[in-house]
């Protein structure tokens, strides 16, 4: 039910300003390029009076969305990175025309999905304010709001990516929920976490080593493909030179929704992962087949729902990463429980995609088509996307649903099973 945020962007303009000092005497500071990240776009700023940038966060449709200010309005940010793009990208919507930003071009905007990719304008010199920092002379993309990018990450306005990683080593700790940004000369590492090298990958994304142990107990050694924005713990591609394969048991299913349309493949089970000399068991995982044309080096994305269990920090200029395991460390991965696949209708409700054999679902009689009008009493039009994973999370539950079939209303009680 949720979005996959990874966004590729390519042939794209840099915009660099020198640096300098503001009006009010307020530090402006530029990054000296690092020889793979190459420059960081535009200028920065410090604001804080004691010189640290502390942001807070909260976590939202498992994305971690952080509030900023442009042009005197307010926008909420989202953080990603599964490849380090220099643009600001802005979800077209009323409240980003309001912004004031001047275009100055267009450029194709791909990802993921099977659709094809967007053409969205260019702006060149934006300024967006975070708490404690100023980001000066940024580039910009917004994607146009008819093309229904926006609904996908309802909520939230855009994405910020290499503002920050590029310009700081970024500390995202999970359990205070704060960001903390620190200038690479500055940066000492005081957590009890233990380090692994990044190494730059392809088309902007970066890697840390790790290990993967399948179903069948075999042990895949190879380079983990970063991504704050992808909401799945592991995302895998089935096919490619490490011979990752489907796990016995793994489910057809909706992986979510990228920048190109919607993801369709299965979800199963890695019995471990390991990483950084951490064991995390039982991991939940998205897998998608790899096309016979498609790229294949690129087989494991690690994203929030594994990065969540550690308090993080990523030194992107000093060519490291740190983890540090959290409270929500032992926390089960936990998968649909109903056995339905639900989508959103034009009219507002929901209705069954697909199921899942032998699920709660299929048990109580319903099929593919049928409405689904009222979850335990309140309008399926009244829910958002993110609101309703977690009511179907509940094992041993009931769940009760007014479903519509042939514009006949029936109830129907499904109890809640883990399934995978």
């Amino acid at each position: 039910m949720r979005h996959r945020g990874l966004i590729a962007l390519a042939a794209l303009v840099v915009a660099l300003l020198p640096a300098g000092c503001s009006s009010n005497g307020e530090r402006v500071v530029e990054t000296a390029p690092h020889p793979d990240l190459g420059p960081p776009p535009g200028t920065y700023r410090v604001l804080s009076e004691d010189g640290r940038i502390r942001i807070p966060f909260e976590i939202f449709r498992d994305d971690i969305l952080m509030v900023a200010e442009v042009n005197g309005r307010e926008v909420r940010m989202l953080i990603d990175n599964g490849s380090l793009w220099d643009q600001l990208l802005f979800f077209g919507s009323p409240t980003i025309d309001s912004l004031g930003l001047v275009y100055d071009g267009e450029i194709e905007v791909g990802g993921s999905g099977a659709g094809d990719p967007v053409v969205s304008l260019t702006a060149s010199d934006v300024t967006i304010r975070f708490p404690g920092v100023e980001f000066a002379g940024q580039p910009a993309i917004v994607t146009p709001f008819e093309s229904g990018i926006t609904t996908l990450w309802e909520g939230s306005h855009g994405q910020v990516s290499a503002a920050f990683f590029k310009h700081f080593v970024v500390d995202i700790d999970y359990d205070e929920m704060i960001i903390t940004l620190t200038e690479p000369g500055e940066f000492r590492y005081e957590g009890g976490g233990n380090v692994v090298p990044l190494e730059p990958a392809s088309f902007g994304s970066w890697t840390v080593p790790g290990t993967l142990v399948m179903d069948d107990g075999a042990a895949i050694d190879l380079d983990l493909m970063l991504d704050l924005g992808d909401l799945h713990a592991l995302s895998l591609t089935t096919g490619g030179p490490d011979g990752i394969r489907l796990p016995d048991g793994a489910l057809e299913a909706h992986l979510g929704f990228g920048v190109q349309g919607e993801i369709l493949g299965h979800v199963g089970r890695v019995r471990e992962v390991r990483i950084a000399g951490y064991t995390v068991p039982d991991v939940l995982a998205g897998f998608v087949a790899a096309e016979e044309d498609e790229r294949t080096d690129d087989d494991v994305y690690v994203g929030f729902g594994l990065f969540r269990r550690f308090n993080i920090v990523f030194d992107y200029p000093g060519g490291r990463m740190f983890f540090e395991p959290n409270r929500r460390f032992a926390v089960p991965f936990e998968y649909d429980m109903s056995g339905m696949d639900l989508m959103r209708g034009t009219d507002g409700n929901l209705f069954i995609a697909r199921l899942v054999p032998d699920s709660p679902a299929t048990e109580a009689g319903l099929e593919v088509g049928d409405v689904v009008v009222r979850i335990d009493g309140k309008l399926t039009a009244e829910y958002r996307y993110w609101e309703l994973a977690p009511l179907l999370l509940r094992e041993g539950e009931s769940v009760a649903l007014g479903v519509s079939r042939d514009g006949k209303e029936r109830e129907v009680t499904i109890r809640l099973r883990r399934l995978i």
